[in-house]
């Protein structure tokens, strides 16, 4: 996965509760010295908070923390479903985005055309992380402004609708373009391979003026058989160079398939299977708790969660993420072990995932620009892709990266577990093996 949005949830810490607020949460049935105690905190509500992240771009496993977070009972607890929010949509995404470059390649432009098929405003977020992930920009013109990309996009079928000749719908598009450089014909309102043979007439009436169709879109029917004869009629005609979009609810497994039957293409426009992440709609992260504070010493005391479902049940303590790489600089395995009782795991040469972000409520990020920000977890992204050994990559049929526990945190995972065995908590109830797979 493509670690996304562990920034975003840092924004909760700005919180600070309005009068009109208050009045609202005790007329919703909260007590009104626990709304009075949120209200006096004020900006202090999160002192005593520390937070560890890990960076946007970072390729992370199943079973590692993202977050950790550590401080008050009620400010940690209140942060949880915000943290969810902002990071299991925004790693989805992302981590779809990923495995559509993997699918297109390199060479290929990507382009997110999501937003008319996105759940309301996530339109903003899945703009941003898709390009975190890998898209080269957006035509959502409002993100593009938030974020500081330039916006890219094709014209509307509607476009070509409203004229009764299509070679008069291209012909006008061409004629109100400001950058007359930049004009995109879409072909596929009425026949495809007829709309090819009007953009050939325009693009040779752009020429005389001094100027060169730019590219053509394909949105519906076979793409790859399509754009071969697409690209035969330009290249015929004298425009080889003419760049070639295809849209139309793409997704990994069928650009892989666009790829194998020797679709020919340049762009790809990718919306509605990318924003609404199609086949896997939700990430399952969980917040937990996975230690708590000894009242009478101060010290950490690790709490765990079993269940019969491994997926359920949760690591004790407080970790860190180190990375370890083989002598060729590629990713060769994580270990989730003990922060800091595990230090030595990075004087061995692991690389700790997760770093301070906040401390005693304070953020330490420094004041970067969004689109500052952005482009410092596409390039993490490009670089930790570039390091994740080809066979992890694949689409289908992929091994597990190893993920192992340390010594110590095994222990204390087993020491916990049979305690809970032996108390009438538990029933029986046996810990699932831990899968080092």
């Amino acid at each position: 996965m493509i670690c996304a949005g562990t920034v975003r949830a840092l924004t909760y810490l700005l919180f600070t509760l309005t009068e009109e607020e208050a009045e609202w949460l005790v007329q919703c049935g909260l007590s009104e010295e626990f709304v009075g105690y949120l209200l006096s905190a004020g900006s202090d509500l999160f002192k005593g908070v520390d937070i560890w992240i890990v960076d946007e771009g970072r390729v992370v496993f199943p079973y590692e923390p993202l977050m950790r977070v550590q401080g008050p009972t009620i400010p940690v607890q209140m942060l949880e479903t915000y943290a969810l929010n902002a990071v299991n949509f925004s790693t989805l995404v992302a981590t779809k985005a990923a495995r559509m470059r993997y699918a297109a390649g390199e060479r290929a432009v990507l382009l997110e055309f999501g937003m008319r098929r996105a759940h309301d405003l996530s339109h903003l977020v899945a703009a941003r992380c898709a390009m975190i992930g890998g898209l080269d920009a957006s035509s959502n013109t409002y993100a593009s402004r938030i974020y500081g990309t330039q916006p890219r996009g094709s014209v509307m079928h509607s476009q070509i609708q409203r004229y009764d000749d299509e070679l008069e719908a291209f012909r006008t598009l061409y004629q109100c373009a400001l950058d007359k450089d930049r004009v995109t014909l879409l072909l596929d309102t009425y026949d495809a391979i007829q709309g090819a043979y009007n953009a050939v007439k325009v693009a040779e009436e752009m020429r005389r003026d001094g100027h060169e169709l730019y590219a053509v879109r394909l949105d519906s029917g076979d793409l790859a058989s399509l754009s071969r004869r697409v690209r035969s009629i330009l290249t015929e005609a004298g425009f080889p160079n003419v760049k070639i979009i295809l849209s139309g609810d793409l997704n990994e497994e069928r650009i892989e398939q666009l790829v194998q039957a020797g679709a020919d293409f340049d762009i790809l426009g990718l919306g509605t299977e990318l924003v609404t992440c199609a086949g896997q709609p939700a990430l399952p992260g969980v917040y937990k708790m996975t230690a708590t504070s000894d009242p009478n010493t101060g010290q950490a005391v690790g709490r765990i969660k079993l269940s019969n479902d491994p997926a359920k049940s949760t690591l004790p303590g407080a970790h860190q993420v180190y990375r370890f790489y083989s002598s060729d600089g590629m990713m060769q395995r994580d270990v989730i072990g003990l922060d800091p009782d595990d230090a030595d795991l990075a004087e061995s040469g692991g690389e700790p995932l997760l770093r301070q972000v906040v401390k005693d409520g304070e953020i330490l990020l420094p004041p970067l620009s969004p689109s500052e920000r952005l482009m410092e977890a596409k390039k993490r992204a490009a670089e930790d892709l570039r390091r994740l050994p080809k066979q992890y990559l694949a689409l289908k049929g992929a091994p597990k990266f190893p993920v192992v526990l340390s010594k110590r945190t095994m222990e204390l995972r087993e020491s916990l577990a049979r305690e809970l065995e032996a108390s009438p908590h538990c029933a029986g109830q046996q810990i699932p093996d831990w899968d080092e797979s």
